[in-house]
């Protein structure tokens, strides 16, 4: 008996498990043409399923043909509470397979949840193009951009696990970045201020001094506007 019927015999004893089936009782498997004696030589081994048996027994389980024969380890559709963990691993092999393959690119971290954030955000922002189509410096930016943006995801997506977390702060981040994104930065200038009128732990003399960097700070970038103005007026 070769290797390849045991494994479908086990794979389809673990799909009958994780689905909740009882092909004793169960018709389902009688509407997709399939006898009950024919299942348990499937499942004892003594029969392999034919083609057109094998893409049944993947449409009932709702997995693939791969997984059935042996060809794959990832069951992928079947309504087992695995199923996202599983989903994310194979999504992480592929991305980092399509960015060696199609960018010459690996991904500076393993962690699944950055992998499937940089494809997010890379598809976003590439417009069509795959990373093979950036070249020397545009590709080195292009990527800084995008890791940065999914540090700042993840960085976000773990705020709840701050033990000073608030949702309200949560809440007021989120309206700030859409002040960014409609050009309006005086939510940077109004957090810094509001903050320090709200802290209690900074001394009295900290506040002054960092009061006073800030003042600085805005002095300098004030000037530097009113000289651009200034240029740009007189063109």
């Amino acid at each position: 008996m070769n290797e390849d019927r045991i494994m479908i015999g086990d794979r389809l004893k673990h799909l009958i498990n994780e689905n909740g089936m009882d092909i004793d009782k169960d018709t389902l498997l009688t509407e997709f043409g399939f006898a009950k004696s024919s299942m348990q030589k499937y499942l004892t081994n003594v029969r392999r399923p034919s083609l057109e048996h094998l893409v049944n027994l993947a449409r009932i389980f709702n997995t693939s043909v791969d997984y059935i024969v042996g060809y794959t380890d990832y069951v992928l559709d079947t309504w087992d509470y695995d199923f996202l963990k599983e989903f994310g691993e194979f999504s992480k092999e592929k991305i980092n397979d399509y960015f060696i393959k199609r960018g010459n690119y690996t991904l500076p971290s393993s962690d699944t949840h950055y992998t499937l954030l940089f494809y997010i955000v890379f598809n976003s922002l590439s417009n069509g193009r795959t990373l093979e189509d950036f070249i020397g410096e545009e590709k080195e930016k292009f990527i800084f951009t995008v890791d940065t943006l999914v540090k700042t995801c993840m960085n976000i997506i773990d705020m709840p696990n701050s033990p000073h977390f608030s949702i309200a702060e949560a809440e007021l981040l989120h309206e700030n970045i859409q002040l960014y994104n409609d050009g309006d930065y005086r939510f940077t200038d109004e957090q810094i201020i509001s903050n320090l009128e709200e802290n209690t732990e900074l001394e009295h003399s900290e506040k002054i001094a960092l009061l006073k960097s800030y003042l600085q700070q805005n002095i300098a970038t004030t000037q530097r506007a009113i000289n651009l103005l200034n240029e740009l007026e007189n063109e």
